[in-house]
């Protein structure tokens, strides 16, 4: 009770606001637009407008300039403007909406609520006395009929005194109540007591419906309104047991019939499409009782006839309402295939349901806007011959046939007419492959006889062929999708029975050729929409080739798998296809799948190639393919070639398995854990998988490598030569232990990084800058990563070699240092930033290499053993101190900032590491002679400083 209040008051409110609202705009568009009016008066001036009399001095000058276009000139009117006076009287200033809260919730909605209660009390009345036994049915149908007479007497009382009642809607509400319940009284005669025989509750409704129609003609509107509220709620109201259904069904037949004829003839529409709306609620409520016997099932599929289809079309105007005729017929259509399921699907109800199928094959030839119709009603029957459990072959064949003769010849007829169009092409198209396809879910078990099924494809197949044969000199059959329709379904039925005929490797080359014959249609048809439906089953082709039975052993072999199998049968089924589809470059016309084609025919070929040769040589045959490819067609970069890129991708995917491999095993290995050479693929893998292809894909890319898109493809190709050496070099050591690549690691990285170092030298001065950067990057990154940071010899067990200086150091930290003195020549345009960085590099490597020479003349080969002397302690203080020296004097040589800069700081570190720690573990002249040594460096270093750099020296 409160929700309601509440919503009551929010409702007044918002109609209260609303009005408000637009009472105020309509002041505004009073001052804006009828400040001034016009006046006819040739001789006489205008007088001056005083803006004071308008707007009080206090409103602001933005509220009364506005910027507007100028008024056109007046030349024969003055302008006259209005007093304040004027303005507080004018009537246009004090005009109020025509709706508010009293004329809403006190006038309007009370009649109305009072008329429908009215009705309602009547049924409520009725059903009282009905639990309560007050009455016998006798006298309870007496009170319904006389209740509802008495409210029509007082209607015509109302309207005979007019002058007193001064509304017209008392008379209109309660004439209204009083059609409700004649109809309900009859009714509850009829079902519920068993008063009076079907007959009579007949002819005793269709009276009420004639009254009905003939009270709205004499009180308007809202009688009509009240009577289909009152007509259609009636057996829901009274009815408490299980109804008759055929007297229900005329009942409702009648009411809602009655309010359709009256809407046509006053014009209400909106009555016309309640009443229909109405009319299909109660059709779905009847069928939620489930089945039915004959009698039931033949009047609600007649009365949803008459309701979804007949009155719709003779009620709503012609040509207009298409939307509600549509929407009535498909209900009608739906509700009648819910009669068939629900019925165990006899042929009484599917009868019924052609009953529905002729009414809309009718409706739709009335009205063109419902040419769709027809389709709509043939997707139901295809629906329902789907979900039929178990039907009888002869049932089906009596209800196939049925659908074809309904929905089939019609369109047959009028296909290649000049009202024909694609839907009777869709509608013939999906009979021929719903059929057999029906019959083949329906009736096949699996192991049983597929010819039958197969030769009934076959007769769809030849009969949709034949129809489009009749269409092939139809001028506008190139307008629309009728010819490809059809021809589509001729090559969908006719793939069908070649899958039941056929074995499984057959498959493949036949939907190929029925392709290929579609591609031919479409170019002697001038129709590319065929050469389009040619395409799909094309594509459906390439699927066939992995499904099949034998197909997993052919792609086994792709891989390396020989068993034995029919390798001839294989060979026909790859090469087949693959020469079909470069025959349908002959006539193929669309750009995009030119290009498709042409990519796949190279990887078909390869296919059958791959039946019979060995997998070593299959991944050197495509290498070999893309350089007959760049030779056969020079002038085609083969980066665009779409044969080229089907190439490249086998390529590929024959590297995936050791790139794969390889990448994981070096991406552990940069994590720290040592890559060890049983981690990687063998060497026969290497090599044809990953080096003798990208080999033969460089020499095929040499001829264009000035091109971009080569370059790229050069530098992949290099990418995979570069791993595939790296898995052989990685054989030369052979490390597959720990053990073993203590004592070998850093031999092996130092030869690699002399190699990749080395290549990139060798590009470089051989002018292919790019590749010799790539080379030398990969090196100075590997020595950095690798054996710099992650097994540098003096924190991780690496043998250096036991010759003091002549060891593995040398050149570990030899080679980059080389590197970047002999690209000094190479790289003058290079930054100063970037020298700057050069030179630090290579102060840090050679403090690294003189520490580590220093630890290996104290310790040996394994640098990493734990223990410090103090003589190597005192050791690495002269060597920093030394290295400071060499770093001051090449500084000043070279006139470099950074080497002097990284002298001082060497030799801080050095004095301060003197200071604190060696002099306070010494004794007498070893303390001594650390104090001599390290002070005459720095004399020396400072003479040095004011020798060479007197500029420098504030």
């Amino acid at each position: 009770m409160i929700d309601t209040l509440v919503l009551i008051g929010l409702i007044a409110a918002v109609v209260v606001l609303w009005q408000r609202v637009k009472l105020l705009q309509h002041r505004i568009d009073v001052l804006e637009d009828r400040y001034w009016s016009v006046e006819t008066a040739p001789h006489e001036a205008a007088p001056p407008i005083e803006l004071s009399k308008i707007f009080p001095p206090s409103t602001p000058i933005a509220e009364i300039v506005e910027e507007r276009p100028a008024p056109p000139p007046l030349p024969a009117e003055s302008v006259t403007f209005q007093t304040s006076e004027e303005w507080d009287s004018a009537p246009y200033l004090h005009e109020r909406p025509s709706f508010s809260f009293e004329e809403i919730f006190g006038r309007r909605l009370p009649i109305w609520a009072g008329g429908i209660t009215l009705a309602v009390a009547g049924f409520l009345i009725v059903r009282y006395s009905i639990e309560a036994g007050l009455l016998s049915p006798v006298i309870r149908t007496l009170f319904g009929l006389l209740f509802g007479s008495s409210l029509l007497a007082a209607a015509e009382l109302a309207l005979r005194n007019e002058e007193r009642v001064q509304d017209e809607r008392v008379r209109q509400a309660l004439a209204g109540a009083g059609i409700a319940s004649l109809y309900g009284s009859i009714l509850a005669a009829a079902n519920l007591y068993d008063l009076i025989a079907p007959l009579t509750a007949f002819i005793g409704m269709a009276g009420v419906t004639a009254l009905a129609i003939g009270l709205s003609l004499r009180f308007g509107a809202p009688c009509a309104v009240l009577g289909l509220v009152g007509g259609l709620a009636a057996p829901a109201l009274v009815g408490s047991g299980p109804p008759s259904i055929p007297l229900l069904a005329t009942y409702l037949a009648l009411a809602v019939g009655g309010l359709s004829i009256l809407s046509k003839t006053q014009r209400w529409m909106w009555l016309g499409v309640s009443a229909l709306a109405g009319g299909l609620g109660w059709g779905a409520m009847l069928l939620i009782g489930g089945a039915f016997d004959a009698a039931g099932s033949i009047s609600i599929a007649l009365y949803l006839a008459l309701i979804g289809i007949f009155l719709p079309a003779f009620v709503l105007p012609q040509g207009n309402a298409g939307g509600v005729k549509m929407a009535g017929s498909l209900i009608a259509a739906a509700q009648v295939a819910v009669l068939v399921a629900t019925g165990g699907f006899t042929l009484l109800n599917w009868g019924l349901y052609g009953l529905i199928s002729v009414a809309m094959l009718w409706l739709s030839r009335r009205e063109a806007n419902l040419k769709r119709l027809p389709a709509a009603g043939l997707l139901v029957v295809l629906l329902l011959l789907t979900a039929w459990p178990d039907p009888a072959s002869l049932d089906f064949a009596i209800v196939m046939l049925s659908a074809i003769a309904i929905y089939g010849i019609p369109a047959l007829l009028k296909l290649w007419s000049g009202e024909g169009s694609s839907l009777e092409a869709g509608q013939i198209a999906a009979l021929a492959l719903a059929g057999p396809l029906l019959a083949l879910i329906h009736f096949y078990d699996g192991e049983g006889d597929e010819t039958v099924f197969a030769l009934l494809f076959l007769v769809s197949a030849f009969a949709t062929a034949g129809i489009a044969k009749l269409g092939w000199t139809n001028q506008a059959r190139r307008d629309d999708a009728r010819f490809v329709i059809l021809a589509s379904a001729t090559a969908i039925c006719t793939s069908a029975a070649f899958a039941l005929l056929f074995p499984d490797w057959a498959l493949a080359p036949a939907f190929a050729g029925l392709a290929l014959l579609l591609i031919i249609l479409s170019a002697r048809a001038d129709d590319r929409r065929v050469e389009i439906s040619g395409w799909g089953l094309a594509a459906a082709a390439l699927v066939m080739l992995p499904i099949t039975d034998q197909a997993t052993a052919e792609f086994g072999r792709l891989v390396g798998d020989t068993e034995p199998m029919d390798r001839l049968a294989a060979f026909v089924r790859w090469s087949l296809t693959a020469v079909i589809a470069g025959l349908s470059l002959r006539w193929a016309r669309k750009t995009s799948m030119r290009t498709v084609v042409r990519a796949v025919t190279p990887l078909l070929a390869y296919g059958a190639a791959a039946q019979f040769l060995s997998p070593t040589y299959l991944p050197v045959l495509a290498a070999a393919a893309l350089v007959g490819l760049a030779r056969l067609y020079p002038r085609e970069p083969l980066r665009t070639a779409p044969e080229s890129i089907s190439l490249l991708v086998i390529i590929g995917l024959w590297a995936v398995l050791p790139l794969s491999a390889w990448t994981q095993a070096g991406m552990m290995s940069a994590g720290g854990i040592p890559l060890f050479v049983t981690d990687l693929p063998n060497v026969h893998d290497a090599l044809s998988l990953l080096l003798v292809p990208a080999a033969v894909m460089a020499v095929a890319l040499w001829p264009n490598r000035q091109e971009r898109g080569e370059k790229v493809l050069l530098g992949v190709a290099a990418c995979v030569a570069a791993i595939g050496l790296h898995i052989l070099f990685k054989q030369l050591f052979a490390i597959s232990s720990y053990e073993a690549f203590a004592a070998h690691g850093l031999a092996e990285r130092t030869l690699w990084e002399a190699a990749l170092l080395g290549g990139g030298l060798l590009f470089w001065k051989r002018g292919a800058a790019p590749f010799g950067l790539a080379l030398s990057v990969a090196g100075l990154a590997h020595f950095g990563w690798f054996t710099l940071i992650l097994h540098n010899p003096l924190w991780a067990d690496q043998s250096v070699g036991d010759l003091p200086i002549l060891n593995l150091l040398l050149p570990a930290y030899g080679l980059p240092l080389l590197w970047l003195w002999l690209t000094k020549g190479w790289m003058p345009e290079w930054p100063d930033a970037a020298w700057r960085s050069r030179s630090v590099v290579q102060m840090l490597l050679i403090t690294l290499l003189g520490f580590s020479l220093l630890r290996q003349v104290a310790v040996g080969s394994i640098l990493s053993v734990p223990g410090l002397s103090a003589g190597e302690d005192i050791a690495r203080s002269l060597l920093a101190v030394g290295l400071a020296i060499g770093f001051l004097i090449w500084g000043i040589r070279q006139s470099k900032k950074e080497w002097r800069l990284a002298s001082l700081a060497l030799m801080l570190g050095a004095a301060g590491k003197v200071f604190l720690f060696d002099a306070a573990g010494l004794d007498g002249l070893l303390r001594i002679a650390s104090f001599v040594a390290l002070g005459l460096n720095l004399i020396g270093i400072g003479w040095l400083y004011s020798r060479y750099l007197p500029e420098e020296r504030r």
